[in-house]
């Protein structure tokens, strides 16, 4: 008896639109969002060439929180369609509903810092850098995508395939805590980020679980964000770090240089959320 009585969102949703008598248009295209968390450089130890990574507890940041052309603190950049498909904050896009029925997370990047060498030589007095992309990666504040597979100038924990694994979000994943939020007052407690898989195509080795774009966390029964103007219009998806998370990095020696030594002035790390489902709506008339 209680099975016969039983419904999806997405059951719920597509005979409310049925019983209207509209037609109706459906697309499964996922919404994505970007943020970072950081992490400060502490307890730097010159003699044997180490240093620590901190990620402080209590960092806070919203997927789905911003739309495509909106500063973005967390990136430090203006957002775009890379970034996120959203065209407005915490809304879907046009007149979507959308039925929420899986979830997956990667790491989309991983910007370094790292213009600082020991010995009070301040950021951006590395010499023979002239391109401006360049700089921006290395001794900037961080904001120019950077990937360093043989650990140049990094440290070898952040980006060295030696690692065996994405050494920085298997660190982080247990410990944020995800949340969805709607209308800033409902909110639904999910789980952590290490139960939402990578549903991304890329190695092995910088994965986060199998890298198949159907590799996600499923929920079938479904929830459901609604177009804007209906309840449960406004919508997050919350990762909250509640826990402090250290990480010891070596340093990397910058050639014919004194001193050598080459300390990173802050790591963050980015990662891309992703909502799975159904999205229906009305035909426009275009």
């Amino acid at each position: 008896m209680g099975e016969s009585l039983f419904q999806t969102a997405r059951s719920k949703v597509i005979e409310a639109y049925r019983k209207s008598g509209q037609p109706f248009n459906a697309s499964t295209k996922p919404y994505m969002s970007t943020q970072s968390f950081s992490a400060r450089v502490a307890d730097l130890d010159a003699p044997n060439g180490i240093a620590y990574l901190v990620f402080d507890a209590g960092q806070v940041q919203e997927w789905m929180g911003y739309g495509v052309g909106d500063l973005v603190p967390s990136l430090g950049r203006t957002a775009k369609d890379s970034d996120t498909n959203l065209g407005k904050s915490r809304s879907t896009n046009g007149a979507d509903d959308f039925i929420i029925e899986g979830m997956s997370a990667s790491v989309s990047g991983v910007r370094t810092n790292t213009g600082r060498l020991v010995g009070g030589v301040p950021p951006g007095a590395l010499p023979n850098l002239t391109d401006p992309a360049v700089r921006g990666a290395v001794e900037g504040s961080g904001l120019v995508q950077f990937m360093d597979q043989g650990s140049v100038i990094s440290p070898p924990q952040v980006y060295s395939p030696f690692n065996l694994e994405d050494a920085l979000m298997t660190a982080l994943a247990p410990h944020i805590a995800i949340e969805f939020e709607w209308d800033r007052e409902t909110v639904k407690k999910i789980g952590n980020l290490s139960q939402i898989p990578e549903g991304a195509a890329k190695s092995f080795l910088r994965s986060h679980g199998d890298p198949r774009t159907d590799d996600r966390y499923k929920i079938p029964e479904g929830y459901l964000w609604r177009r804007d103007g209906q309840p449960d219009s406004e919508f997050v998806a919350r990762g909250r770090l509640d826990y402090s998370v250290v990480v010891p990095i070596n340093l990397i020696t910058y050639p014919n240089q004194t001193p050598q030594l080459l300390v990173p002035v802050a790591v963050a790390v980015e990662i891309q959320f992703r909502l799975h489902g159904l999205s229906v709506r009305i035909p426009g008339q275009n």
